[in-house]
């Protein structure tokens, strides 16, 4: 019988992309936020990008499901063929067309390609 891994967490996106994130205006509630200093603290369930110096930490899904509502841009994590253990991250839909292309030099894990997907989709995309 296969081995079931459930070792499963959420991945907050990193403090620059909670940065990023705040510049285009996501305005979320969530328990976690960094401070102007990078520490990411749990706190009480808020929208700390009001304040001027916390920044939300969502989890990466969050993030790219209010990319997908708010600006209609659809992103996967991708194996780069069957038997590698590398990610990529893929482009599918930006501006109503279908892209599909596979993007990054392959990355370890996919929280590492989703991070990287949603640092391209906020500083080349929105």
């Amino acid at each position: 019988m296969k081995t079931i891994n459930n070792n499963i967490k959420e991945k907050r996106v990193g403090f620059p992309n909670a940065k990023l994130l705040k510049e285009k205006g996501f305005d979320v509630l969530g328990k976690y936020c960094y401070d102007c200093l990078g520490d990411i603290y749990s706190v009480k369930l808020e929208n700390h990008n009001k304040h001027t110096k916390k920044f939300t930490a969502p989890t990466q899904q969050v993030a790219i499901d209010w990319i997908l509502k708010n600006h209609t841009i659809w992103i996967q994590i991708v194996k780069t063929d069957a038997l590698a253990s590398l990610c990529n991250y893929v482009i599918l839909w930006h501006n109503g067309v279908c892209h599909n292309e596979a993007r990054g030099g392959g990355f370890n894990t996919p929280e590492e390609a989703k991070e990287e997907g949603i640092k391209y989709i906020l500083t080349k995309l929105i």
